[in-house]
C-alpha cells in the first residue's frame, strides 16, 4: 500500500504529464470552478476559495498547498498545473486521480 506521501510523489508526475506542453506564461492570477468556486494565486500567495490567505509551493507553471481547516480537501495536498492561459488542472493527491478542470476567471477574489 502507497503512504501519502508517496502517492503525492507519483501523482505530480501524472498531473505535470497531463499538462505538456505548457504554452501558458503563469499560473498566477484568478481561477474558476463552476461547483468548486475561485482562488487567486500571486506568487507564493494564495487566496484560497474559503477566503484563506496562505502560502505554496510555486514554480511559474505549478503550485502546491495543503487546504486549511474548513475548506473542502482540508488537511490534503492540492496540486495544481497550468495547461494554456486559460485552462488549469487541479488534482487533490487523496481524489484517486480525478483531475478538475479549472478556466481563468475576471473575478477578484482577494
Amino acid at each position: 500500500m502507497l503512504t501519502r506521501t508517496r502517492t503525492g510523489m507519483l501523482a505530480l508526475p501524472i498531473l505535470l504529464a497531463s499538462t505538456l506542453p505548457a504554452q501558458a506564461d503563469a499560473i498566477d492570477g484568478n481561477w474558476c470552478h463552476p461547483q468548486a468556486g475561485n482562488f487567486e494565486i500571486q506568487g507564493p500567495n494564495i487566496l484560497t476559495p474559503g477566503g484563506e490567505k496562505m502560502t505554496g509551493e510555486y514554480s511559474r507553471h505549478t503550485f502546491r498547498y495543503v487546504a486549511p481547516a474548513g475548506e473542502r480537501a482540508a488537511g490534503e495536498t492540492i496540486n495544481m498545473a497550468i495547461v494554456d492561459d486559460e485552462t488549469l488542472h487541479l488534482l487533490i493527491e487523496s481524489a484517486g486521480g480525478n483531475i478538475e478542470v479549472w478556466q481563468r476567471c475576471t473575478v477578484n477574489v482577494s
